[in-house]
C-alpha cells in the first residue's frame, strides 16, 4: 500500500516542516515497517500559472507554490496497520497545515488519501466547483475520466 496525504502550500515553512520531518523520521527508522515511505516537497515553476486570473478558471489553488504529499510505504496487515497509517498521515498533514494558519485544507486530487473531498481537492468557492462541473459534463459526458475524486 502507498497512502499518500498531499497539501499545497503557498511557502515552505521550516518550522513546521521540521515538526513534520522529526515525526516522519521517527516512524520509519531502522527495522519499522514504513522504512520504505517517502516525504517529497515539490516546488513549482509558478509564472505562467499566475498570469491566468484566477477567476477566470476552475483550478483553485493558483496561489499555492509547493506540493508536499508524505507517502507511507506499508505491506497491508489489516486495519490495525490501515488505521495507524492513516494516523500518521493525517498527523503529518495537521502540522504542516497549522503551519499555513488557513482553514482549508487543499489536496492534490492525484494524490488524495480519500478523506477529503471536493471542497479540498478542487476549492471551496461554490462558482468554481459549478464551474468546474459544467466543465466536466462538456468535455467528459460519459465519465471516462472519473475513476478517482470525480467531479460530481
Amino acid at each position: 500500500m502507498n497512502p499518500r496525504f498531499p497539501i499545497y502550500l503557498e511557502t515552505y515553512n521550516p518550522q513546521a516542516q521540521k515538526k513534520a520531518f522529526d515525526l516522519f523520521s521517527d516512524a520509519i527508522r531502522g527495522d519499522s515497517i514504513f522504512n520504505g515511505s517517502l516525504f517529497a516537497f515539490d516546488g513549482y515553476s509558478t509564472q505562467g500559472v499566475r498570469a491566468i486570473d484566477e477567476k477566470s478558471t476552475a483550478f483553485a489553488f493558483r496561489d499555492q507554490n509547493v506540493l508536499t504529499a508524505p507517502l507511507i510505504s506499508y505491506m497491508p496487515d489489516g486495519p490495525e496497520l490501515d488505521e495507524k497509517v492513516a494516523k500518521l498521515g493525517n498527523q503529518l498533514r495537521q502540522i504542516l497545515h497549522e503551519g499555513t494558519g488557513r482553514e482549508h485544507i487543499p489536496a492534490y486530487v492525484n494524490y488524495a488519501n480519500g478523506d477529503e473531498g471536493p471542497e479540498q481537492w478542487y476549492g471551496s468557492e461554490s462558482w468554481r466547483q459549478s464551474k468546474l462541473q459544467s466543465l466536466k459534463k462538456k468535455y467528459d459526458p460519459n465519465g471516462m475520466f472519473s475513476f478517482y475524486g470525480p467531479i460530481a
